[in-house]
């Protein structure tokens, strides 16, 4: 009877440990081109991915097929802090952002906390999503302001499921 015993606790901590030794999600696991090509309303190449770097960020950027690029989306995924970034959470990174964009529209209905910081090069641009221990940006351009606004949105929505 012992044996059993030592084998279901062993059991149940082997399952409890499984969501531990999971992979953490990278930016370019949120989201397929297709997902990316219909918010868009173009097609787009897969998703360069870049990182995580030793901050605990991903990106990834699907650029649109074609010679004559008409559009993209970039993710930007931080994650839970890791060691070089211990005393600095996500809802801190996303304060910060949002302080240093002074035209930051709030958007409802992501996340626990989102802004726009609206399109194009410069700092502060695209869709920033507060989730948890998440931060994520979404950045589009389709050379339509609103468009991309809409975009940002559909694809924060997608992304954040995968997130849960």
């Amino acid at each position: 009877m012992r044996p059993l015993m030592r084998l279901s606790v062993l059991l149940c901590v082997l399952l409890l440990a499984v969501p531990a030794l999971a992979e953490p999600p990278t930016a370019c696991g949120l989201l397929t081109p297709a997902q990316v090509g219909s918010a868009l309303g173009l097609a787009v190449n897969p998703g360069k991915p870049n990182g995580p770097n030793p901050m605990g960020q991903s990106m990834c950027f699907f650029a649109g097929k074609g010679t004559r690029v008409a559009g993209y989306a970039q993710l930007t995924l931080t994650l839970p802090p890791p060691k070089l970034r211990k005393n600095l959470p996500a809802s801190r990174l996303f304060a910060g952002a949002r302080s240093h964009t002074p035209e930051a529209q709030p958007v409802g209905g992501l996340g626990d906390q989102a802004f726009w910081g609206g399109t194009g090069a410069k700092m502060g641009a695209g869709l920033h999503v507060l989730t948890g221990d998440y931060y994520l940006i979404v950045d589009t351009a389709t050379g339509d302001k609103a468009k991309d606004l809409a975009a940002a949105k559909q694809l924060a929505g997608l992304a954040l499921k995968k997130l849960k």
